[in-house]
């Protein structure tokens, strides 16, 4: 318990960290792209490590179980990692040691176009109000709470599932833990790609919740026999596509929030609601109705009966689930349909003001245009929120 509560301690940082270091580099036409870059390495570490694992299941040792050697062989790794990245990264491309003094300013000056301001140390409380005070930021939590849930599915379960309910042995699960892993990879790559492509984020969203829907319902729908084995692989393997959206989902939140303090609201939370995701799966999937996960039916009193079918309940850990993704699916259409009334909200606020009221989104341009005053002014630099910069703009 003491080892994972530390493992979680310092992965709590990782998202929050790599999501802000990632907005302060990029303009938001490469910021999808950019955080599937390092979120697909999620996927990438599933089919790398699965091989490793399985080899060290055949060290034979007194002292260690299986566990602790993996836990010794990655933890190393890590530090020698941490301590690479420690001297490498920077907080923005002002202070950018690889960069001339000349490409400071070239760099910062291309993230004008954003307006989302430049990296700042100072904690502003008003923005975290700002955060708190959206129907935006609780959209985009449930979101995230719903997308975990239904992952750790897979990343908690994933080798319970296809042990108790397909019918492999561990060792076999581990390895066709490949396959999943290289699909986390591919997916995630290629929505983020589409998205930038595009320049759109809901579309792809609801594409992959889709295809994970599909997934869970065929693991719902099919009989846990050796007969239907390939029918569950497959849709356990769909699962796969959920890891693709929290790149897509980092993106577009961090590409609809301005304000340094009122960002690292927004990821902080992200991570927060994250695990809440996490904890919300094992009092879904209890082990006590392992392994079909399908709890006894329990009669309802009199008293509480809603419908004359409605007389026995009974807990079904992926049909929960499946009810999980339904419900996120109409939640990234709500989300969609509430950006689209921010948008109309802030042209207006615009023409209000003598502005004019829609403006050419060159942050979202392949390539560089220079933000000149009259388009942009100087708030593009600025640690102002979106709310309060007029020239910002809402992504779909």
């Amino acid at each position: 318990m003491a080892s994972r509560f530390l493992l979680g301690a310092f992965e709590a940082m990782v998202i929050p960290l790599f999501s802000v270091i990632t907005i302060a580099f990029y303009r938001r036409s490469e910021q999808a792209f950019r955080v599937a870059c390092w979120y697909s390495c999620y996927g990438l570490s599933t089919l790398i490590s699965a091989p490793l694992v399985y080899g060290f299941g055949a060290i034979k040792s007194d002292t260690l179980y299986r566990y602790q050697i993996v836990y010794l062989f990655f933890g190393l790794m890590t530090i020698v990692v941490g301590l690479a990245t420690y001297w490498w990264a920077h907080d923005s491309p002002g202070d950018a040691r690889y960069l001339s003094p000349e490409d400071r300013l070239k760099a910062v000056d291309r993230l004008k176009a954003n307006q989302q301001g430049v990296i700042s140390h100072e904690f502003k409380f008003k923005q975290v109000l700002s955060a708190w005070g959206e129907l935006k930021y609780w959209l985009f939590m449930i979101m995230v709470v719903a997308v975990n849930a239904g992952a750790s599915v897979s990343s908690v379960f994933g080798s319970i599932i296809l042990q108790n309910l397909v019918g492999f042995s561990a060792s076999q699960a581990v390895l066709l833990n490949m396959p999943f892993g290289a699909l986390q990879f591919i997916s995630i790559l290629g929505a983020s790609y589409l998205a930038y492509k595009f320049k759109r984020k809901a579309p792809f969203m609801l594409a992959l919740v889709s295809i994970v829907i599909v997934g869970v319902a065929l693991m719902v729908a099919l009989p846990k026999t050796k007969a239907n084995t390939g029918g569950l692989l497959a849709g356990y393997y769909l699962i796969a596509f959920v890891y693709a959206i929290n790149p897509l989902m980092i993106s577009w939140m961090g590409g609809n929030c301005a304000g340094q303090t009122k960002k690292a609201t927004y990821y902080t939370s992200f991570n927060a609601a994250n695990s809440i995701g996490n904890i919300i799966t094992p009092y879904i999937f209890n082990s006590k109705y392992a392994p079909q996960y399908v709890s006894p039916a329990v009669s309802v009193p009199p008293a509480l009966h809603l419908h004359p079918l409605l007389t026995h309940i009974q807990v079904n850990a992926l049909k929960g689930i499946l009810v999980i993704w339904i419900v996120l699916w109409a939640v990234v259409v709500a989300q969609y349909f509430n950006i689209m009334r921010m948008q109309r909200a802030k042209a207006n606020a615009r023409e209000a003001a003598g502005l004019p009221r829609e403006l050419v989104d060159y942050s979202m341009s392949e390539k560089f245009h220079e933000a000149g005053s009259e388009i942009h002014g100087e708030n593009g630099l600025q640690d102002m929120t979106d709310q309060e910069n007029i020239y910002f703009q809402y992504l779909l």
